[in-house]
């Protein structure tokens, strides 16, 4: 449920800047496909997490599955600073990648950056995530994610988007 609802917030993202133009879309799909990117790192941290603390769990050994998701959780948060510095160092070299249209690339470099901002703690909710899937606890993760994505993200971007008249 937990991606399900992640998903549906970046697909919503996305109908609201077709919604803008071809611009603002085209400058979303460069900035979202190296999120994506950086996301799967993330992921793989994630992964190996739930796999190493399931197994600590099992032998009921929670010492072990702290310091497992403690690692995980320091391991994610550099992988996050590291793309987020990335991020905005590269901000404007990298849209040139996808496209000449100079306005697109001027767009794309904000959204870059904003993504940069959102890598940090989208590298640690991931790992903390798989961290409480390896303790069998998900449902919590449902709900927070029901409320940050679709309660709470999906109505603040239009809020912005239309009522305050921020645009994309």
């Amino acid at each position: 449920m937990q991606m399900i609802f992640e998903m549906s917030a970046f697909t919503t993202i996305c109908f609201i800047m077709g919604y803008f133009g071809a611009v603002p879309l085209a400058a979303n799909q460069i900035a979202n496909l190296l999120g994506n990117c950086s996301f799967m790192v993330s992921m793989s941290i994630g992964s190996a997490t739930t796999i190493v603390v399931s197994h600590m769990f099992g032998l009921e050994d929670m010492d072990g599955a702290r310091k497992v998701a403690k690692c995980s959780a320091r391991l994610s948060l550099l992988w996050g600073l590291l793309v987020m510095i990335l991020f905005f160092a590269l901000k404007d070299l990298t849209p040139m990648m996808f496209t000449q249209n100079a306005e697109v690339r001027q767009m794309a470099s904000v959204f870059i950056m904003m993504y940069g901002i959102y890598q940090v703690s989208d590298a640690v909710q991931t790992v903390m995530v798989s961290v409480l899937r390896a303790l069998q606890d998900v449902s919590k993760i449902a709900q927070y994610a029901f409320f940050s994505y679709i309660a709470l993200n999906i109505p603040f971007a239009c809020l912005c988007a239309f009522t305050l008249k921020m645009g994309p």
